[in-house]
């Protein structure tokens, strides 16, 4: 897209967040949670399951809410927004403030080799299985059980991040105090009576929850462009390296529009019910709309050339870049 293009459509944009909306959000969440704790705690295996399901849900939702809330733009008011965003990020297991850094810094270095963050530790993690013999097999019986070890990976780091000193030689006060928030939070959580049974019970919930993040949520970005600038991209450039997906059942409330990711990456202040509205994909007919089980597919040639050994400039190359050329060249 160009930047004419671009300025035509964000003036028909509405980048107003709807109460009404954001309220009927949180009801989905609280229902998912409710549902999701009563029928893990029943001795039926059906309801077992479903409750499994419906738990993995209202975490995965819990993680879009935190990323809505993350752009200031869940709910009109920025102080809403902190306090649901911390809530949300209970439930997916993040420490809010540190993940919303890591998060502009996705946004701001969209398909930067280096500077990305998430490109950065998938790299990181292939450099060191080539390295060493016992990283390489962890990954690769990781991978081959489909345990979604790169999700995890990025949930544990970013508990790190707001106790370790910055380039500037202090920590971030704001994501330390935010991370301690998070902990105190589960520490109460953990006070209450049949919680440690309901942690037990909601583990194969916890895996789903994160096979979801792998599967759905790192392919928006596989297999496009990746470059190496000292200037970020333009909001324009963004269709240069994410990809956005087929509409989900139930996308609106129970996914908020998510899948359309480059939409996002274009509009990322833009509320998640004004997504629809923008279409680019089908309006300037880009070629990165796919369905979901086609990013899996993405994910999965990916990540197991990595797996296998294939040193990582080599498989950058030959997956993650389509052309060899710098997008700046």
């Amino acid at each position: 897209m160009n930047r004419e293009n671009y300025i035509a459509i964000r003036k028909q944009l509405k980048f107003r967040s709807r109460t009404l909306l954001g309220i009927g959000a949180l009801l989905v969440n609280i229902g998912l949670a409710c549902a999701g704790v009563w029928s893990l705690q029943q001795d039926s295996v059906t309801l077992y399951l479903l409750g499994t399901i419906l738990f993995a849900l209202f975490m995965h939702h819990c993680y879009l809410l935190m990323h809505e809330c993350s752009h200031n733009s869940f709910l009109p008011s920025r102080t809403a927004n902190v306090v649901v965003g911390h809530l949300a990020a209970l439930g997916a297991l993040q420490p809010f403030y540190a993940w919303k850094i890591d998060h502009r810094n996705h946004h701001l270095w969209t398909g930067h080799v280096r500077k990305e963050p998430a490109t950065r530790r998938g790299l990181e993690m292939a450099m060191a299985a080539s390295k060493r013999k016992s990283t390489n097999v962890f990954l690769k019986a990781a991978w081959n059980l489909w345990v979604p070890i790169f999700a995890a990976n990025k949930h544990v780091l970013l508990w790190f991040l707001p106790f370790q000193k910055q380039d500037n030689g202090h920590i971030n006060k704001t994501a330390f105090v935010s991370a301690l928030v998070g902990l105190v939070g589960y520490a109460l959580l953990a006070l209450v009576p049949g919680a440690a049974h309901l942690m037990v019970r909601a583990l194969p919930a916890l895996y789903l929850y994160m096979l979801a993040i792998e599967v759905i949520n790192l392919p928006h970005h596989l297999e496009v462009e990746i470059y190496d600038s000292n200037r970020p991209i333009r909001f324009w450039e963004h269709d240069r390296f994410t990809k956005s997906m087929a509409p989900l059942p139930l996308n609106g409330m129970l996914f908020l529009h998510f899948n359309y990711h480059t939409e996002h990456h274009f509009f990322p202040s833009l509320p998640w019910h004004e997504l629809p509205d923008v279409e680019l994909a089908r309006r300037y007919n880009m070629i990165w709309i796919k369905n979901c089980f086609d990013l899996v597919i993405d994910f999965k040639k990916v990540w197991t050339v990595l797996v296998n050994g294939t040193p990582p400039q080599a498989a950058v190359t030959e997956l993650l870049i389509p052309s060899t050329q710098s997008f700046f060249n």
